[in-house]
């Protein structure tokens, strides 16, 4: 599990996280990603394990469309590392980032750390420990660069788009990779936050 119990010894850092989920700006959606939490499937213990399964299922069929990187492009990529952090060139450093091998093996290393998080809040039994698991899944789902990771493996047809919804959807949201982040990251993050952490705090999250 993600040790991110520190983040609540400071109450300040609590407030700018519930200021920052008010301030999100409301923006038109051709349709809405059908694995947004909606308020009433997760106003509830029952419902927000419900919704943790949910999420458990979309990463880890994600993940089935995905390869694993061979043996000989784990050692391409490990070298390519050993070569920058001798060399610090930018430009190696910039080639990594941009490789095929460094984005799969990004995302499926997030996949494995989210569903590790969702099978524990699948489980919880206080709410004090299914709060510091949602709040790693906002930490994951705001990650900007796993977004651009698996959007640009997506281009490439590694998984497939129809799994995200109707042609409509897909169309809109994976030709625009700010809108795929926005939706399908930042939009249920927010929803988290302000429907659980804050209720948590506020001490009426409902069990």
């Amino acid at each position: 599990m993600i040790k991110i119990k520190y983040f609540f010894n400071n109450f300040i850092f609590l407030f700018i996280i519930v200021a920052i989920t008010n301030a999100f700006n409301s923006i038109a959606y051709a349709a809405e990603w059908h694995y947004t939490p909606q308020i009433a499937e997760i106003e509830n213990g029952k419902g927000r394990k419900a919704y943790a399964k949910k999420l458990y299922t979309f990463f880890s069929k994600i993940d089935e469309f995905l390869p694993s990187l061979s043996p000989s492009q784990r050692d391409w990529l490990e070298k390519e590392w050993k070569t920058y952090h001798k060399n610090q060139n930018s430009q190696r450093y910039i080639a990594i980032v941009k490789s095929k091998e460094y984005k799969i093996d990004y995302v499926k290393f997030t996949h494995k750390k989210i569903l590790i998080e969702l099978a524990f809040i699948k489980n919880a039994s206080e709410q004090k420990k299914e709060l510091y698991l949602w709040t790693a899944i906002t930490v994951y789902l705001l990650d900007t660069e796993y977004w651009q990771n698996l959007h640009f493996l997506i281009q490439k047809d590694l998984v497939d788009k129809k799994f995200f919804g109707s042609e409509d959807w897909y169309r809109f949201y994976l030709d625009n990779e700010d809108y795929f982040f926005i939706n399908m990251g930042e939009i249920p993050a927010r929803r988290i936050l302000i429907n659980i952490v804050k209720p948590y705090f506020a001490g009426d999250l409902p069990n």
